[in-house]
This record gives structure tokens, sequence and C-alpha cells, in this order.
């Protein structure tokens, strides 16, 4: 079973770039005979929905997965900043397990 990763898609939001980019990496996958693709996206991203229209769907997290964290400090970075998803990045990089 061959299995696809599209990762660390960091792109201009207003663009087309994004959905252009998704759309050739699927057009290789296929060529290239890939059984499935998994890709990590937070639903308030832009991209989220282009990955919904291609035929994406949501799986659940592995409940065992180990989550890792930084104690900030609050004089700094504001909670509600820190708090808010639309200001996270989130890719495969950052776990040693996809």
């Amino acid at each position: 079973m061959f299995v696809g990763y599209l990762v660390d898609i960091l792109v201009d939001e207003s663009a087309e770039a994004g959905p252009s980019l998704i759309k050739e990496c699927i057009l290789r996958f296929l060529s290239s005979k890939v059984d499935y693709v998994l890709c990590w996206m937070l639903e308030d991203k832009k991209l989220y929905q282009t990955l919904k229209e291609y035929g994406f769907i949501e799986r659940e997290i592995d409940q065992n997965a180990n989550g890792v964290y930084l104690i900030f400090d609050n004089k700094n970075i504001e909670a509600t900043y820190i708090g808010d998803s639309r200001n996270w990045y989130i890719t495969m990089g950052d776990s040693d397990v996809y």
C-alpha cells in the first residue's frame, strides 16, 4: 500500500496558489498509483474546504497521541492570541509519527 503525504502547505490564502498546488499534488499521486493521501489541516484555513472539495475526509485524531506544549510568558503574548487557531500553522513535521 502506497501513502502520499501533503505537508507544509503554506501559501497566500487570498490567491489560487493553494488550490492549484493541491490539484497538482493529487494528479501526481494518482499517476504514481498512491492508494491514499494524508494531510493535516485546521478547519479555519481556506485550504481545508479545498481539500474537502477534492474528496478528503476528516479522520479522528489518535487518542494515544502525545502532546507537546510550551508555557508562554503572558506578559509578552496575549492568551487570546495563542488560543485562536487562526494564528496557528500545523504540520506533520511537528510529529515523530504520521
